[in-house]
């Protein structure tokens, strides 16, 4: 089983049934002849349409797509991890590793390495700094440049900020403005006070929170519940978060998410069915319940 043995036996009866058939599907490509990446890319897709797909699915699916390959091959290649990425993120599977996803080119002159960031030009105001990897690397290997620390990189609490801080300053060609300078310190504040709390979730978010920072919020809330699906007290609290900030496109997918994860959740799936009518999506029949507003989507 790719999933953990603890976290699917926490599952509900409904949400297993799925489960176990995702599983003998995997367990039937890895065994056939045909295309396996192909094959495997196409079953986890379509179980992600019904189901909210943990991120040991994504993250096995992403090591099965090669990364040796031929230099007239990257384009397309580069397409179908972008694809990975983007809906896996939508299930609350963030991966720091695919900021920066090592692979090789073979070509008449040998062998070259090169990294692709699956994310492509997507910002995400993480506690743990998306570009991590690009600004330590510049650093230390000769083959890569030097990450270019931007205002919105001081504009958020992260691990990272004080390292952004002064490479701001170093390379900037004026100093920094005031009102770049107190968002900075009190950013910095506030990463020192959401990491003092990050063991109680309640005091955490709302810590979060103090950013008045909707997108801060929001990511950071989605990367923790993709690692911990039983923070139940969370999920509510974000939902109601969605619902206090006018975020409804997301209020609408976040619900659609729970009730494709907790399925036998009776009240919350009437929540769902309620919020849905609130915004014109109503009459829905409980086969049609778990899928996506689509009218409601659109890029985050």
């Amino acid at each position: 089983m790719i999933i953990p043995k603890e976290l699917y036996d926490k599952c509900c009866p409904s949400y297993k049934e799925g489960i176990d058939e995702l599983e003998q599907k995997i367990d039937e490509i890895k065994h056939s002849d045909d295309d396996m990446a192909t094959k495997l890319c196409e079953t986890i897709m379509k179980f992600s349409n019904s189901y909210l797909t943990p991120r040991e699915y994504w993250k096995y699916l992403m090591q099965r797509i090669k990364k040796r390959i031929l230099a007239n091959d990257v384009e397309e290649w580069e397409k179908s991890c972008r694809k990975i990425a983007k809906r896996a993120l939508f299930h609350l599977c963030y991966s720091k590793e695919w900021n920066a996803i090592r692979y090789k080119i073979q070509d008449d002159d040998g062998t070259s390495v090169y990294y692709f960031n699956a994310y492509d030009d997507k910002h995400l105001k993480l506690l743990n700094f998306q570009n991590d990897f690009y600004f330590e690397a510049g650093k230390h290997k000769s083959c890569f440049p030097e990450y270019v620390v931007r205002s919105r990189d001081l504009e958020y609490p992260h691990a990272r900020l004080q390292d952004c801080m002064h490479e701001y300053e170093k390379k900037s060609s004026r100093i920094p403005s005031a009102k770049l300078t107190k968002r900075y310190k009190e950013n910095k504040r506030l990463y020192y006070k959401i990491k003092s709390v990050e063991h109680n979730v309640e005091e955490w978010f709302y810590a979060l929170n103090e950013t008045r920072d909707v997108a801060f919020v929001a990511d950071n809330v989605e990367y923790l519940l993709g690692k911990s699906l039983f923070k139940i007290k969370l999920w509510k609290l974000y939902i109601s978060f969605l619902e206090e900030h006018g975020e409804y496109s997301r209020l609408l997918e976040v619900l659609s998410l729970y009730c494709r994860f907790f399925m036998d959740d009776e009240e919350m799936k009437e929540k769902y069915k309620t919020e849905m009518a609130r915004f014109g999506f109503s009459g829905l029949s409980l086969k049609k319940i778990y899928a996506f507003p689509q009218d409601a989507k659109q890029e985050r």
